[in-house]
């Protein structure tokens, strides 16, 4: 892996032979289908950015703000959405046996809606095994989500990869943290 000087540290998260400066991250999940995972991916991105960088729907959203503007406020402050699939994204039903996903107050499908209008560099995070949704299993309004290059790694591999060439990722691969 690529190293990183001090200062550069904290701004490269993508891993890859291309590194970006990132203002924020926001993670879009489904609680019932990854939120352990999507709880350990937050502590590393929080310690890696800072928790003013990272928006995460248990940790920045106060009780009683709008959510629709509360959104488009924290994808107004973020360069990557990371959409968290895990195996039961695509097909989690409500309590009317209706598929989630398939209505439009679906909070995970008006967050990456939200994401793709305004430009947001959306990244799919396949994990627990979930496969990568064809087009024709999305809206139309996140239909797009299937086009994008998707992470697919287990767990460790993939927190691996978030925290990059950094001392922090050096020490995860030691098995320190």
């Amino acid at each position: 892996p690529m190293k990183l000087s001090p200062c550069a540290i904290k701004d490269a998260i993508v891993p890859g032979p291309r590194r970006i400066t990132v203002r924020g991250v926001f993670i879009s999940y489904r609680r019932a289908d990854s939120g352990p995972r999507v709880g350990r991916l937050h502590d590393r991105l929080v310690a890696r950015l800072g928790a003013e960088r990272v928006f995460l729907d248990l940790e920045s959203i106060p009780a009683g703000e709008d959510f629709d503007r509360f959104i488009a406020d924290g994808l107004s402050r973020v360069d990557i959405v990371l959409a968290v699939i895990g195996p039961q994204w695509l097909e989690l039903r409500d309590e009317h046996g209706q598929r989630r996903l398939d209505a439009e107050s679906d909070l995970v499908r008006r967050e990456i809606a939200a994401a793709l209008l305004a430009g947001v560099r959306v990244i799919p995070v396949l994990v627990g095994g979930a496969p990568m949704p064809t087009a024709d299993q999305l809206p139309s309004d996140i239909a797009a989500l299937a086009g994008r290059n998707a992470m697919a790694n287990g767990d460790l591999k993939f927190l691996r990869e978030v925290a990059g060439a950094t001392a922090e990722g050096a020490a995860m691969e030691a098995g320190v943290i």
